[in-house]
């Protein structure tokens, strides 16, 4: 096989592998699990508990958007809610929270020329402080958890707040953002890029690099992050309690950014298999029986999947006005 045919061959590859991944996990689940008792529980879960969680999801949304604001003052926040909602449907139908963030900043950026780098500096430097928010909530819920949580689980949440953090602090120093430019510049002329994608870029390191030196921006898009997280938990703690699962908020807390975490990790299709094996696994150590914790896990998927069909509406409704066609469509 020639290197462009490997080339070619490699994203579908990684496409089947990641199916297979799904499967396997889902396979050794329903090995475990009586699928009848899973219904049985999805069936005693009352709508009032349903819509309560919905009802989180979109306040959730309303919260990301602001935060996203933040970084973007002189954008409409009606504009960037409706790219947020949007970015759950690309989230739900493609390859989870990349193609969501690809959708934000294709569908924000293409307004004008130059904006695709403020847009990817926006939407990185908002994902980066989210995911600290996340684990800011998970390290002081394995602090505050009154069970015994492995120290393994400790460890990672712990590297991951020192990496992350580091991550901000080395954006604030020009040297590090100097030789960050060299770097990409030297990149991008042995890929043969044009002078103008360099330029891009150098811009998307400035804008970065902007954002990490202003402190208050920076931990405001912290805590609004970790507010975001709460109303996560919060909605599958709704969930949990009408499925009459017993497990107190905090556990909650620790549970769901461990979960998160794995769900970034890009080995399955939209988290599918891995979402539903943190939940039974993480929350048998808590005395929950796996056919409550899948079906909670489903649940929580069921919510997404209201996310996505609301974003599905405002991307009908907002595209109609625009004759610009999104990454989706493009690609028929």
């Amino acid at each position: 096989m020639n290197t462009d045919t490997f080339e070619k061959s490699a994203p579908r590859w990684k496409l089947w592998a990641k199916i297979a991944i799904s499967t396997v996990i889902l396979g050794v689940l329903l090995l475990r699990i009586d699928i009848a008792e899973v219904f049985e529980s999805l069936r005693g879960l009352s709508l009032g508990s349903a819509a309560l969680a919905v009802f989180l999801s979109g306040i959730a949304i309303v919260v990301a958007a602001g935060k996203w604001r933040l970084l973007l003052p002189d954008s409409p926040f009606s504009q960037l809610l409706k790219i947020t909602f949007v970015r759950q449907f690309y989230a739900l139908v493609l390859y989870g929270q990349i193609s969501g963030d690809l959708a934000r900043v294709y569908l924000l950026g293409r307004e004008g020329v130059g904006r695709y780098a403020e847009v990817t500096a926006s939407v990185l430097f908002d994902r980066v402080t989210g995911f600290l928010g996340l684990m800011v909530v998970t390290a002081v819920a394995l602090v505050l958890s009154p069970g015994a949580v492995s120290p393994s689980v400790v460890v990672v949440v712990v590297v991951l707040v020192i990496v992350t953090l580091g991550s901000l602090v080395l954006l604030q120093y020009e040297p590090v953002l100097h030789r960050t430019s060299l770097f990409l510049q030297g990149f991008a002329t042995r890929l043969g890029l044009p002078d103008t994608a360099v330029g891009h870029l150098k811009r998307f390191l400035e804008v970065l690099h902007a954002y990490s030196r202003n402190p208050g921006v920076t931990v405001l898009s912290i805590a609004v992050g970790a507010a975001y997280q709460l109303l996560c938990v919060g909605l599958t703690a709704v969930l949990a309690r009408g499925l009459g699962i017993e497990v107190g908020f905090v556990d909650l807390c620790w549970v769901f950014g461990v979960i998160s975490v794995l769900l970034f990790l890009p080995i399955s299709i939209g988290g599918l298999g891995v979402r539903e094996g943190g939940f039974v696994g993480l929350l048998a150590g808590l005395g929950v029986a796996g056919d409550q914790a899948m079906a909670l896990s489903l649940a929580c998927f069921g919510v997404e999947v209201v996310q996505g069909l609301a974003g599905f509406a405002v991307h009908l409704s907002t595209n109609g006005r625009s004759s610009a066609k999104t990454p989706l469509e493009r690609s028929d």
